[in-house]
Order: structure tokens, then C-alpha cells, then sequence
């Protein structure tokens, strides 16, 4: 369960990235964030992997209030969360099989353990024969799928996606939401801030919609502006 309450976060410089936010999402869930630029999709991210803190109210992953993680836990805090970027992230000088096993390694896991998770988030996302292939030889669509093995291997129950069809062409947008339905179906709550009107259309699930750092629509029937209030 994760749970805004009243929760907002205010910049050094003024400008409010959230406002007031109530929000509960059941573990399981796929939900989808929407709204313009600035309208704090991404502040909203932020906050769940703890890189911002609320600045009044409160957040709370599994009862647990994010404001109250020391430095010291937050790491294992962390390791809940798998996170996919739009642009990839991923290390140049290291081949597909090397980046998402390099998550492993960064907790410690045996190594048995890591080439045996590797192998598995590999295989799901379909990338079981490019493993020994560094980013620069992957397609943008191969990219995200490393990407989404990376944010997967550790069994995170949380996977949160940030624009992660932004940088796609539709095909291959098709396919990475499909992963990240297939993610779904195996318990782990998604979520997934995006512009992207066509999948979200296409593939109806919860949806937020965010402008000005305020929820408008809160919509379980999907649809990217299905239901969004009249302002007139």
C-alpha cells in the first residue's frame, strides 16, 4: 500500500511541485500518471523513491513514513523500488548481461544468485540472446528492455517508470508496455508516468492526471482524457 496524505512538496526557488496530494494505491496495481510538463508527475516519482521529501503532510510505503528513513536505511528502502528512466541509463562500458547484473552485485548478492536472476530478467524481457552486446550495438526499444531488466532483477515490489516509451517509436512503445503489463500480472504494483495518449487509450488501467501539482481526475475506468472535469 502507498498512501499520500495531504502530502506537497514546495522547491527551494517557490515553485510547488505537489499540492495537497491524497492518494492511496494498492499493492498490485498498474497505474498511470498523466498531465502536461510541470505538472509534477515527476516530483511525484521523486518522492516515492525517497530523492525528494515532502515538505508538509505524508507519504507512507508498506506504514512506513518516508520522511522518518534514515540515510543509513534508506538504501534498503530502496531496493522495494525498481525504476525505469526514459533515456536508459545505462552503463556505456558495460554489455547488457553486465548492466543488469550489476544491480545484484550492489547488494551484495551471491554470485551464483546473480548470474541465476541475470539470466531470468534477461530471459523475460526477450533479451536472452543479445546479453554480450553493449548499448551502443541495442536498438532504443533493446535499451529500454535492458533497462526494465535492470529494474526487475531484484524482485522489487514496486517498478516505477518514468516516460519509458518517450524516446520509442510506437511498435516498440506497444512492446515495453506490454512488459510492464506482464510485470503487473506477476503482483509487483506499476506505476508509470507518461504523455504517451495512444497506450494509455489502448491499454486502459487506473489513471491520475496532474496539472499544477494538484490531482484532477482520479479515473479507474482508464483513458487518457476520459472524464477530466470541464473547467469552462
Amino acid at each position: 500500500m502507498i498512501q499520500f496524505t495531504n502530502a506537497s512538496h514546495k522547491f527551494k526557488n517557490g515553485t510547488v511541485g505537489l499540492a495537497n496530494i491524497d492518494l492511496e494505491i494498492d499493492a498490485g496495481e498498474f497505474l498511470y500518471i498523466v498531465g502536461e510538463s510541470g505538472a509534477g508527475k515527476s516530483t511525484l516519482t521523486k518522492l516515492l523513491i525517497r530523492e525528494l521529501k515532502a515538505t508538509s503532510g505524508t507519504i507512507r510505503v508498506d506504514n512506513v513514513d518516508l520522511a522518518k528513513i534514515s540515510k543509513r536505511k534508506l538504501p534498503y528502502y530502496r531496493r522495494k523500488i525498481g525504476f525505469v528512466f526514459q533515456n536508459f541509463r545505462l552503463l556505456s562500458d558495460r554489455s547488457a548481461y553486465e548492466n543488469v547484473a550489476f544491480s545484484c552485485e550492489c547488494i551484495g548478492l551471491p554470485r551464483r544468485e546473480v548470474v541465476k536472476r541475470t539470466k531470468e530478467a534477461l530471459n523475460f524481457v526477450g533479451l536472452a540472446d543479445r546479453k554480450n552486446h553493449y548499448p551502443r550495438e541495442l536498438s532504443g526499444g533493446e535499451q529500454q528492455r535492458v533497462a526494465i531488466a535492470r529494474a526487475i532483477v531484484n524482485k522489487p515490489q514496486i517498478v516505477i517508470a518514468d516516460e519509458p516509451t518517450g524516446n520509442l517509436d510506437p511498435n516498440h512503445g506497444e512492446e515495453i508496455l506490454r512488459l510492464f503489463e506482464a510485470i503487473n500480472a506477476n503482483g509487483t504494483t506499476v506505476i508509470m508516468a507518461t504523455h504517451d495518449e495512444l497506450l494509455v487509450d489502448k491499454h486502459p488501467h487506473r489513471v491520475i492526471t496532474l496539472s499544477g501539482g494538484h490531482i484532477i481526475r482520479d479515473s479507474m475506468n482508464g483513458g487518457y482524457y476520459l472524464d477530466v472535469p470541464d473547467e469552462n
